[in-house]
């Protein structure tokens, strides 16, 4: 008796048989030699989202802003902590936190959120990650005018530390891309983890000094030492704060970069032929 066929099949052209390194690979040279169409992609993204709005993208700067004075007013005096040095601090981890933790939630759909191209069109999977990746860098340019403002009003001249910052948003972005495509992937075929993902990412928010000195925590402060996203803060933090980024920081995050990338990648190619099932 002849098998039953689907009455309904989406033409899946990434469908391959079996792992292989090589198409995963090229899948990431296509993605990166495609970036005007991720670009646009992601500008879209940020358009659409402010549809209809006077303001647009600023809307992000202003709500920022806002959370950034109250939050600076209040715990500034509970923190008993001079608002000239308090408030750069506060501003320089709520923009980064921003940053990653976008990255972190957004990471869980980046693939789900494509379906429709991913069932209808043939382009690489690494275009969906690098349109996610874009669109929160566009979010962090737009939060680091607030950053500039606060600078500008407390005379905080960050000098040669500045060059640190080139390399820490790089292993910023770099993070983002391998969390990207794991999270993707994994929520993807198991949609519960989105869920968990978000909730662990507001505990985390009060478990990292973000609103809060590492010094304050004397007692238990190997709670902030085996925070990967501390050190990942502190990377991005220290330089636009005239400081040199502490160097165990930079060896912690280099490891979870190179590690996350290769198991993300070997993730990538064992799972890439499933995953537009999965969708």
């Amino acid at each position: 008796m002849a098998s039953a066929i689907p009455t309904h099949m989406p033409n899946f052209f990434h469908a391959t048989s079996g792992p292989s390194t090589g198409k995963a690979a090229s899948d990431l040279w296509r993605g990166l030699r495609r970036a005007p169409l991720w670009l646009a992609l992601a500008w879209q993204d940020i358009k659409l989202r402010y549809r209809g709005s006077v303001l647009g993208p600023f809307w992000l700067s202003i709500s920022m802003a806002v959370t950034v004075v109250v939050l600076g007013f209040v715990y500034s005096d509970l923190f008993h902590h001079p608002l000239n040095e308090y408030l750069p601090y506060l501003v320089t981890g709520l923009m980064t936190w921003g940053f990653i933790a976008m990255s972190l939630n957004d990471a869980c759909t980046c693939f789900t959120a494509a379906e429709s191209f991913i069932r209808k069109a043939r382009q690489p999977y690494s275009i969906y990650v690098f349109r996610v990746v874009c669109r929160n860098l566009i979010i962090l340019a737009h939060n680091f005018v607030i950053y500039l403002i606060v600078a500008l009003i407390f005379h905080l001249n960050p000098g040669a530390a500045v060059v640190w910052l080139f390399p820490a948003l790089l292993l910023l972005v770099l993070n983002a891309v391998w969390i990207s495509f794991l999270l993707g992937m994994i929520c993807a075929r198991f949609r519960d983890v989105t869920q968990i993902v978000n909730s662990l990412t507001h505990v985390v928010f009060f478990a990292t000094p973000i609103l809060w000195h590492s010094g304050l925590l004397q007692k238990r402060h190997y709670v902030v030492e085996a925070n990967p996203f501390h050190h990942m803060l502190e990377l991005f933090r220290s330089p636009l704060l005239g400081q040199k980024p502490a160097p165990e920081s930079w060896w912690i995050m280099l490891g979870i970069t190179a590690a996350g990338m290769l198991v993300s990648f070997l993730f990538f190619r064992h799972f890439r032929a499933r995953l537009a099932y999965w969708v």
